[in-house]
């Protein structure tokens, strides 16, 4: 859980709860040096299995990689850019003007993907985009790609792709798109080759012109939940008459990798 603000200023902190009894097990607080220096407006978290934890922080432009297993911050990831390239763990949000909200892990746990929000429209490498997304390899927790985003990049989740494997689907504040993005076009486990697949138009038209009035992107939920935890217990479902007869058909084109994503 990424605590926002812990105490004055914008010093925050990382609390291990146990789901199943509520108690947290420690809080990482934000420190003036180390690792735990990174934590400034942590905002947003992913996890991968009982593991690994990934929390983006708003102020410092990084994703903080927390061990669960041994309850501790064992690595920073820069994932900001300034507007004429330069990255580093020396940049802020001062620096960049982009800041990292929603990071999730997919369902097989290989892949982070982090919406990078700009607060301006200048575009900059390494995308030629003012906001990206970053793809991090959960094996060597690196970014391996940057891609292009719309304006306002800022909610994500995975989704079920057909035939295997997943989709990370982008929503963005500033736009009336939906992105689409495949992490691994080939299959062969390395997200080298991510790519933006398509692009959903969300407007209505309702206006005329094309666009939808309101601030969109705060969110997404992909069906069927295909996460490990809670896809087994609809395929469980399956046949008993219980689920509806669309659910039924979301569940038959699921492969077996995708209905036990776990190990």
């Amino acid at each position: 859980m990424p605590n926002v603000f812990k105490g004055l200023g914008i010093a925050g902190s990382i609390s291990i709860i146990d789901a199943a009894s509520g108690a947290v097990l420690k809080e990482i607080r934000q420190q003036p040096r180390g690792l735990e220096s990174a934590l400034l407006l942590p905002i947003a978290s992913g996890i991968k299995g009982n593991s690994k934890a990934y929390v983006t922080s708003l102020a410092n432009g990084q994703v903080s990689v927390v061990d669960l297993n041994l309850m501790k911050l064992v690595k920073n990831i820069p994932v900001t850019f300034t507007p004429n390239g330069q990255q580093g763990a020396q940049f802020g949000i001062f620096d960049t003007l982009q800041v990292p909200i929603q990071p999730p892990v997919s369902p097989d746990g290989k892949f982070v993907g982090v919406a990078v929000l700009s607060l301006t429209t200048v575009p900059r490498p390494p995308t030629g985009a003012a906001d990206h997304v970053a793809i991090i390899d959960t094996a060597t927790d690196t970014v391996v790609k940057y891609l292009p985003a719309p304006a306002g990049a800022h909610g994500a989740h995975w989704g079920a792709k057909l035939g295997g494997g997943y989709y990370l689907y982008v929503t963005s504040q500033h736009s009336n798109a939906l992105t689409i993005i495949d992490p691994d076009p080939n299959g062969d486990g390395n997200a080298n080759d991510a790519s933006v697949v398509g692009r959903i138009l969300l407007s209505n038209d309702s206006a005329g012109a094309g666009v939808t009035d309101g601030t969109g992107g705060q969110g997404l939920k992909p069906l069927p939940n295909v996460y490990d935890g809670w896809v087994q217990d609809t395929v469980a479902l399956a046949g008993t008459g219980k689920l509806s007869a669309e659910v039924e058909g979301w569940i038959k084109a699921l492969t077996p990798a995708q209905r036990q994503p776990g190990p």
